[in-house]
């Protein structure tokens, strides 16, 4: 089975976890934790490529590095 791994990287504040987070709600929600836990899109949902697909959220923060 396919597996791809997605880690969002970017400046502090700029929507990286609020980007996953609408994505397994459908909605945007202002108020979220700063970090996602890593999210895991099963293969039925990727169509013909039928791979896992692995999002992980990062923090640009320097006490989280």
């Amino acid at each position: 089975m396919k597996s791809v791994r997605i880690l969002l990287v970017g400046d502090n504040q700029t929507g990286k976890s609020s980007l996953v987070t609408s994505l397994v709600n459908s909605l945007f929600l202002p108020d979220i934790q700063h970090v996602i836990p890593e999210l895991t899109i099963p293969p039925e949902w990727s169509g013909k490529d039928n791979a896992t697909t692995h999002i992980v959220d990062s923090s640009a923060r320097i006490e989280n590095r």
